[in-house]
């Protein structure tokens, strides 16, 4: 997300998201065999899971940073986005490089 510069920082905050996801998230998905398989059941699980228990950070609320920060502290601080990843998502989302 840019900060206050306008320019664009990482959370690490993947385990956290996950951290909510639970068996309704994984229903019906069935036992990958093919490379295809394992991305498309971990597409199908991270979009029920974000759907399910996200929908605010869907909608661009972060308030959910704080609970980020008081979980994992100071290593929960954002650190600057690599130069590939904001060649890549900076013109998407408004950041002045």
């Amino acid at each position: 997300m840019p900060n206050s510069q306008g320019k664009l920082e990482i959370y690490n905050f993947d385990l956290f998201i996950v951290g909510k996801f639970d068996a309704n998230d994984r229903k019906g998905v069935k036992k990958a065999v093919t490379h295809e398989e394992i991305v498309s059941n971990e597409i199908t699980i991270m979009a029920r899971g974000l759907m399910n228990h996200w929908q605010s950070l869907l909608q661009g609320d972060k308030s959910w940073i704080e609970k980020y920060y008081a979980i994992f502290g100071v290593d929960g601080k954002p650190y600057k986005a690599h130069r590939a990843i904001v060649n890549k998502l900076g013109p998407l989302i408004c950041v002045h490089q």
